[in-house]
C-alpha cells in the first residue's frame, strides 16, 4: 500500500490512500507502520455502518482484494443525501420538523413514506408523503393484533416483505387508498429500548419495496436519537418553569 500523501503529526502518521472509488484517509498511531499488524476499532454509534464500510475498503486496498460493490453499499449520491438529512436532524426544534426531514429523505428511496407513533399499544399515523398518505392521521393500528407492524414492535428489527392479508394490514392499506404493494419496508425507531415510532416505505400499487436498507437503517437510528433529545429538552424547559 503506497500512500498518495503522508504527513507526520503528534498523534501519528497521516496517509491518504486510493482505491477504485475515492481517496481514503488513514492514521497510523503509536509508531505503527505499513508492515505492523493492525486492527480497526469502530465505535458502536450512529455512524457505525459508514465506519465499517470505510474499514472494509481499507482492508481491500491492503490485501489486494477485488474492489467490487458490496451488498447494500451506499453510492456517493446516497451518502451525500444521508449526510444532509443527518445534519438537518441535528438542528431540529420540534417534532413536525423531524417528520418533514425524514419523509423528504425517505422519498429518495420509495414512492410512499409514512411515519407512525406508538402510544398506548396503538400505532398512530403521524405524517406521510406519497399517494394516499393524505389520510395518514386516520391510521390506528393496535400493535397486539397480527400485522407487520406488530412484528416490528415485538422484534425491534426492520421488516421487508409482503403485507399478509390480516385484518389489521387490510385496514391499514384501505386507509391509504387501497393501493396494495407487493412488499413493504418498515423500520423501528427506538426510545429507551422500546419502539416509539415506525417508518413505513413502499413503492406503490403492485410494486416491490426498496431492498437496499443501509441508508434508512442509519437514518432511523438518528431519528430515535433526535426524538430522545427533543423530549429531554422539552422536559428541561418544563422543569425550569416550575
Amino acid at each position: 500500500m503506497t500512500p498518495l500523501f503522508e504527513r507526520r503529526a503528534d498523534d501519528g502518521e497521516h496517509w491518504i490512500v486510493s482505491d477504485a472509488e475515492d481517496r481514503l484517509p488513514v492514521v497510523l498511531i503509536e509508531g505503527a507502520t505499513a508492515a505492523t499488524p493492525a486492527a480497526a476499532v469502530i465505535p458502536l454509534d450512529q455512524n457505525f455502518a459508514a465506519r465499517a464500510e470505510a474499514a472494509l475498503r481499507l482492508w481491500r486496498v491492503v490485501t489486494g482484494q477485488p474492489r467490487g460493490r458490496p451488498p447494500d453499499r451506499l453510492t456517493r449520491l446516497q451518502r451525500k443525501r444521508l449526510i444532509l438529512a443527518l445534519r438537518a436532524l441535528d438542528g431540529v426544534s420540534d417534532r413536525n420538523a423531524i417528520a418533514h426531514i425524514v419523509l423528504r429523505a425517505s422519498r429518495n428511496k420509495a414512492a410512499r413514506a409514512l411515519l407512525l407513533q406508538v402510544q398506548g399499544g396503538v400505532a398512530l399515523g403521524w405524517d406521510g408523503l406519497g399517494e394516499g398518505t393524505e389520510h395518514a392521521s386516520q391510521v390506528a393500528m393496535p400493535v397486539a393484533t397480527d400485522s407487520a407492524f406488530s412484528l416490528v414492535v415485538k422484534t425491534r428489527s426492520h421488516y421487508l416483505g409482503p403485507l399478509r392479508k390480516t385484518p389489521a394490514n387490510i385496514r391499514f392499506l384501505a386507509t391509504l387508498g387501497k393501493k396494495v404493494p407487493l412488499s413493504a419496508l418498515i423500520f423501528p425507531i427506538l426510545h429507551r429500548g422500546r419502539v416509539s415510532h415506525m417508518l413505513y416505505l413502499d413503492n406503490g400499487h403492485r410494486k416491490q419495496a426498496p431492498t437496499d436498507v443501509g441508508e434508512m437503517l442509519i437514518l432511523s437510528q438518528r431519528i430515535g436519537q433526535t426524538v430522545d433529545a427533543l423530549i429531554e429538552r422539552t422536559r428541561g424547559k418544563r422543569r425550569a418553569r416550575k
